[in-house]
């Protein structure tokens, strides 16, 4: 898993002190987007491939923000 600068940035999050993985990228999707979002995932990991897929997040400051995930797997 690789995250750009600009991923910390849209989540609120500095590079330093925090792991690349999808737990705190899931953690920070909305609640009631978590299982979509977990979903493609999961689809995507099982050989469904590459996915693009909207939803919202909580960033670390409480803002609530709409992103759109490109993910190539």
């Amino acid at each position: 898993l690789w995250w750009s600068t600009e991923v910390f940035s849209i989540l609120g999050l500095k590079p330093d002190n925090q792991p690349v993985s999808f737990e705190p990228y899931l953690a920070a999707i909305h609640p009631d987007d978590q299982d979509r979002a977990e979903e493609a995932r999961e689809r995507a990991l099982d050989g469904s491939g590459d996915y693009s897929l909207d939803h919202r997040i909580i960033r670390s400051d409480g803002e609530e923000r709409v992103v759109h995930v490109q993910v190539a797997v």
